[in-house]
């Protein structure tokens, strides 16, 4: 297989039958219920790389599920997608339908599977009978609405809605917000691009969905140059052509092989980058 980039139309037999797999579990538990399953992310976007690239779907359903029924169904799930294949990740969630067409800064979701949550799904220590939420899915929506792929079902435009930018900003910001806090240190090629596709977004008039590797090239392309070394960097390990192990290029986790005060210095000029973006927006909503 070609490592990548790579996207839906050429990635490959190995990646489309692990997808087509898990959407004909999706229909078997659901059923007619099961309105769509909706590829967003760098596989829908062209940029992922073979085996370290995340799966990113989303699937939307007519009615909620029980307890023992999302218990089951998000089981089934962990189980499928320790068959996937190459080192990287697994990343889903189902929502309701009305979810989908009718966005929020904070959507609720029935079920949501990655790698993080594994342990917590096999051992059922997931409580489905609270309304679960996670405001990263208003930025999902967007991307699916922008440059999603539809695998099953219905349209895009007919299964979801317009993203208000007000809600999005929201989704966002917690994002960014998050990798200022000290995420930037702890896998420096996650936050290094996802803050030059924050400061792209925000500071431009005309609001594009980027993805990570498109967000570095802009990057390198506009910002200043003492920070390109960084970027630079981060687009490598990115795509894995970085002189990190395998396990380290898959996630981006090597702190120890970054230059903190270059990074420092990168968060510094983000955080006011973005704050400043913030400030005339505010003004511009007065």
């Amino acid at each position: 297989m070609n490592n990548g980039p790579l996207g839906w139309e050429n990635c490959g037999e190995t990646i489309r039958t692990f997808a087509e797999g898990l959407i004909a579990l999706l229909r078997r538990q659901l059923g007619e219920d099961l309105k769509g399953v909706y590829l967003h992310g760098s596989l829908a976007m062209g940029c992922f790389y073979f085996p370290k690239s995340d799966l990113d779907l989303i699937g939307v359903s007519s009615r909620r599920l029980c307890q023992e029924e999302a218990e089951s169904l998000n089981r089934a799930i962990a189980d499928r997608a320790a068959g996937m294949p190459g080192e990287g990740g697994l990343e889903f969630s189902l929502v309701l339908e009305e979810t989908a067409l009718r966005p929020s800064a904070r959507p609720e979701y029935l079920i949501h599977y990655s790698g993080f949550w594994r342990e917590r799904i096999l051992r059922g220590e997931v409580n489905y009978r609270e309304p679960l939420y996670d405001g990263d899915l208003t930025a999902h929506f967007w991307a699916i609405r922008q440059r999603g792929v539809c695998l099953y079902g219905a349209p895009i435009g007919e299964a979801f809605g317009e993203v208000d930018f007000s809600d999005l900003r929201t989704s966002l910001e917690g994002d960014y917000r998050w990798i200022l806090k000290g995420q930037l240190f702890a896998n420096p090629c996650y936050g290094i691009l996802n803050l030059c596709r924050a400061l792209e977004l925000f500071g431009a008039a005309e609001k594009k969905c980027r993805s990570k590797e498109e967000g570095g090239l802009w990057g390198l392309a506009h910002l200043p140059e003492p920070f390109r070394k960084l970027i630079r960097k981060a687009l490598e390990e990115y795509r894995g052509k970085g002189s990190a192990a395998a396990g380290v290029r898959r996630t981006g986790r090597d702190p120890a092989g970054w230059d903190f005060s270059a990074l420092t210095a990168f968060a510094d000029f983000a955080a006011r980058e973005l704050e400043r973006a913030d400030g005339e927006k505010g003004e511009d909503r007065k």
